[in-house]
C-alpha cells in the first residue's frame, strides 16, 4: 500500500474517531449537568421566551414529563451517534492495511452515524426546535447557529469519508 493511500485512510479513521469523542463529550455534559441542560430543553418546548405576540405559542408543551423525555431521547441519541462513529473508526483501524474493499465496508457505520447526527441536529434542533417551537425567536435559548455548524461538520464529515479515494 503506498502512503497517499495509507493517509486517506489514517485521515479518515481520525475524522470519524474525533466526531466519536465529540458526540461523546456532547453526551456526558448532557448528563453531568443535566439540570442546566433540561432547562434548555424546557424553554424551546414551554416556548415562553419566543415572541409575546406570536400565535405559534399554542404549539408550547408544558408538561414536564414530556421535557424529560425529550431530553432522555436527545442524550440517548447522541450516545448511539458516538457509538456509530466509534464503530467505524474502529472497523477502519483494523481495516487499514486491509483490501479497499473490506477497507469500504468497514467505513459503513460512517453512515449510521452521519445519519443519526443529521436527524438529531438538522430534524431535531433545526427542524422541530428551530420551527415548530420557534426556537429562532429566542434571544436567550437559541441553538440554531450551533446545531447548524454540527450539522455541516458532520455531513461534510461523512461525505469525506464515506468517498472511494482510499484504495490501493
Amino acid at each position: 500500500m503506498n502512503f497517499g493511500v495509507l493517509a486517506i485512510r489514517l485521515s479518515k479513521i481520525v475524522i470519524t474517531g474525533g466526531l466519536a469523542f465529540w458526540a461523546f463529550l456532547v453526551m456526558l455534559c448532557n448528563i453531568l449537568d443535566y439540570d442546566s441542560n433540561l432547562a434548555f430543553v424546557q424553554h424551546v418546548l414551554t416556548m415562553d421566551t419566543v415572541f409575546a405576540e406570536s400565535t405559534l405559542r399554542a404549539r408550547a408543551i408544558a408538561d414536564p414529563a414530556l421535557h424529560t423525555t425529550a431530553f432522555v431521547a436527545i442524550i440517548v441519541t447522541e450516545g448511539l451517534v458516538s457509538l456509530a462513529f466509534l464503530t467505524a473508526t474502529v472497523a477502519m483501524a483494523v481495516a487499514l492495511k486491509a483490501d479497499t474493499e473490506t477497507f469500504r465496508r468497514a467505513k459503513a457505520w460512517t453512515a449510521v452515524g452521519v445519519a443519526l447526527g443529521f436527524a438529531l441536529w438538522f430534524i431535531g434542533f433545526l427542524g422541530v426546535a428551530g420551527e415548530w417551537f420557534v426556537m429562532w425567536q429566542s434571544s436567550s435559548w437559541n441553538a440554531q447557529e450551533t446545531s447548524f455548524q454540527i450539522v455541516l461538520t458532520v455531513v461534510a464529515s461523512g461525505i469525506y469519508v464515506l468517498m472511494n479515494n482510499d484504495g490501493a
